[in-house]
């Protein structure tokens, strides 16, 4: 049985390329209002990714792995154009559905582990964990709906 570093640091290798996808799907958007829902979703992941390490650290076992540091963010608000549309539709559909099925592997993935983990204290960081995953996977889910029938992304930077 896997003990709950093993699968705190599967956690952290998850997010932190979690947090990679949505940095190049920044970087596709074109508009100020893409860039900004695809920046808030890296932030969600790094968020997940310093809850996970700080856990980590408290065990001391950051100075005994070898902690892979997130790329920077760069070019986030930096639209191609100030138009609404978002012109690769293709493309951001599928960056979309790409996301929603990270999401909704990571959360099933999650529970899983919260299933396996042994400890209360493991079993409620996973299964918070898992929720945020199936948050994020809504999230994404609805913007994929809107963006399919109006070809804009749009945000409530009111979500967090």
């Amino acid at each position: 049985m896997k003990s709950l570093e093993d699968y705190l640091i599967e956690a952290l290798n998850r997010e932190r390329d979690a947090r990679g996808f949505y940095l190049e799907a920044s970087k596709k958007a074109q508009t100020r209002m893409g860039k900004k829902f695809f920046k808030r979703l890296v932030d969600f992941e790094t968020g997940h990714y310093e809850q996970i390490k700080k856990l980590l650290d408290a065990q001391s076992l950051e100075k005994q792995l070898e902690i892979k540091p997130l790329e920077p963010e760069t070019g986030f608000l930096e639209a191609d154009s100030e138009v609404h549309f978002e012109p690769g539709k293709e493309e951001i559909l599928n960056i979309l559905l790409k996301g929603i099925e990270a999401e909704k592997k990571a959360g099933k993935r999650y529970f899983e582990i919260a299933g396996q983990v042994s400890g209360k204290r493991g079993q409620e960081i996973f299964s918070h964990l898992a929720r945020e995953e199936r948050y994020h996977q809504r999230i994404l889910e609805d913007q994929f709906y809107q963006f399919s029938a109006s070809g804009k992304i749009s945000w409530n930077p009111n979500i967090t």
